[in-house]
Formats: structure tokens, C-alpha cells, sequence
């Protein structure tokens, strides 16, 4: 396993099992559900994500485009989304930190080893798991913006 300091934590990551893994993962979370939300997330990519982070990403192997899970807690100012979700990668975290990481003004991270969501291509492995918040991702699908209550508006 390869030793990888972030911020204030140490992980410790086996960092080809987690590409092979992701590798074998056909989709991710975001993609198989399909969603506005989760098809705006998709589209916007890179974009998600602060370069310090995408470069984190491939020093643990993981790839940016698979979270195992993706949601929304709807617009926040100057038309950007507050979106949160989380990755899986095979390994642990060296020491348990109950605190989130602030990468940049609107995005932070966390490593925990509680896993959710496994796919198959991670089940049986030791994991550990990346969390990530982003309070500033684009609306970038052509499709016309939700209202600002959106995604908690009802049909009444």
C-alpha cells in the first residue's frame, strides 16, 4: 500500500487494486441514477472538482467519474449547486479524524472507513472512503434551470 498525506490525514491506499476496481465498475452512482440533478453533475465533469483534488484522485487511483453516490441540496447563490457525494478506494485511512478538510472556498473533503454503497468490483476489500461537499458546481445541461426550490419543491 502507498502512503498519501492530504490535508490533515494519511492514507494508506493500494492504488491498482482501485483503478482495477473502478476499471471494472461500468457506471457510477450519478450515471446509473439518471436524474436532472445527477446528469448536470455528470456533464459538468472536471468541473467538479478543484485540480488539487483531481490530482488526489490520481494519486489513490480513483476516477473522478464514478462516485459511488451523488446528491443535491438544491441552488445556492449566483446559480451554482450544492452538490455532496463520496468515492470508494482500496485501503484505509491511518487515522480516524472526525473533521472535514476545506480545499478551497467551496469545497471540502473527508476520509472515513465506513463504506456505502459498495459495487461489486470493491466488495470483499479493505476500504477506505473519500466524502467530498462542492457548494459551487455549474449548471451546465441545456436543459432549463429548476426552480430555485428545487430539489425540494412538492407537486402541490
Amino acid at each position: 500500500m502507498d502512503a498519501v498525506r492530504f490535508g490533515i490525514y494519511n492514507i494508506l491506499c493500494d492504488v491498482d487494486a482501485t483503478r482495477l476496481a473502478y476499471e471494472r465498475t461500468p457506471l457510477g452512482g450519478a450515471e446509473m441514477c439518471g436524474c436532472l440533478a445527477c446528469r448536470n453533475f455528470v456533464t459538468a465533469g472536471e468541473r467538479a472538482y478543484p485540480s488539487d483534488v483531481l490530482a488526489l484522485f490520481q494519486q489513490l487511483g480513483i476516477d473522478y467519474r464514478r462516485p459511488a453516490h451523488v446528491y443535491t441540496w438544491g441552488r445556492v447563490e449566483d446559480g451554482r449547486y450544492h452538490y455532496e457525494g463520496w468515492f470508494h478506494f482500496v485501503g484505509q485511512v491511518d487515522q480516524h479524524i472526525d473533521a472535514w478538510e476545506q480545499v478551497s472556498d467551496y469545497f471540502y473533503l473527508w476520509f472515513h472507513g465506513r463504506p456505502a454503497l459498495i459495487s461489486e468490483a470493491f466488495k470483499w476489500q479493505p476500504l477506505g472512503v473519500l466524502e467530498f461537499v462542492n457548494k459551487a458546481v455549474p449548471w451546465v445541461l441545456n436543459t432549463p434551470l429548476p426552480s430555485p426550490d428545487w430539489p425540494f419543491e412538492t407537486s402541490q
